[in-house]
């Protein structure tokens, strides 16, 4: 898969901040039939929650975007086992990515991993007795995981025309008056760069979108006031990606119990 035209990567005290891994799946668009097949192939290669989970679902679109999620589990579980350790950007293609679990499912004649979840207050999922957290997050043909060692949230957004009334309502008073200051043009995209902060940032903390409402994320002295750090993509077919994370200090803290939030 051909990388995506970078927009920002964008870290806040990048000599301390912690490693994140970040995994971008692409769905491909294709025929019901082919659709059909992969949804079958997929299902043999995650575990067995994710796999229910899936079943109960209605609609190829649901299904697929479950299961590449679940896929992407199984790849990072993969990595971990093997010793391998993202700190990057991993574009996959979704048979590709298929292609490398059913190889290691027939090289070490094993199932898929099995987890076991847990959830937070808000319902953020956790594996038990996994060494790293993640988050999960899809829109229109993508599913993207992030990885790292203490919290972490991920949000990707297609871009669609949306409703200034919904920013009006959910963005702090600067980030509303920049969208208004910003040309027809850079619109839809500034929207989608603030919403999908937003969305990361209430994952990160597993409060949810409704706990940054009215916050200002355009303005990066903020960031650094919440000890949080942001990387950034475009997507070449116009997706917004943010993933938040904590700097290196949270971490640390949260390891000696001396964290307030």
């Amino acid at each position: 898969m051909r990388q995506p035209l970078c927009w920002m990567d964008m870290a806040i005290c990048r000599e301390k901040d912690m490693a994140v891994g970040i995994y971008v799946l692409h769905l491909h668009s294709c025929e019901e039939e082919t659709r059909q097949s992969f949804l079958r192939e997929a299902l043999e290669c995650v575990d067995p929650v994710r796999r229910n989970k899936t079943e109960r679902l209605k609609g190829t679109g649901a299904k697929a975007a479950s299961l590449g999620a679940g896929m992407l589990l199984q790849k990072i579980a993969m990595d971990l086992t093997e010793g391998i350790e993202n700190t990057d950007i991993l574009f996959l293609e979704e048979d590709e990515l298929l292609a490398v679990l059913q190889a290691r499912m027939f090289r070490e004649q094993t199932p898929p991993f099995s987890f076991s979840y847990e959830y937070g207050e808000q319902g953020k999922p956790q594996i038990v007795n996994f060494p790293k957290k993640f988050n999960l997050s899809h829109s229109g043909d993508y599913v993207v995981c992030g990885v790292s060692d203490g919290e972490v949230g991920v949000d990707i957004q297609k871009w669609v025309s949306f409703k200034e009334r919904t920013a009006e309502r959910f963005f702090a008073k600067e980030e509303w008056k920049l969208l208004q200051e910003t040309g027809v043009e850079k619109r839809t995209e500034l929207f989608y760069r603030l919403w999908s902060r937003k969305e990361a940032y209430g994952k990160y903390t597993g409060q949810g979108i409704g706990s940054v409402v009215g916050e200002d994320f355009s303005d990066e002295r903020r960031w650094k006031e919440k000890k949080i750090c942001f990387r950034e993509q475009i997507l070449e077919a116009g997706y917004s990606l943010a993933v938040c994370y904590g700097t290196a200090e949270v971490l640390n803290s949260r390891k000696t119990g001396n964290s307030k939030t």
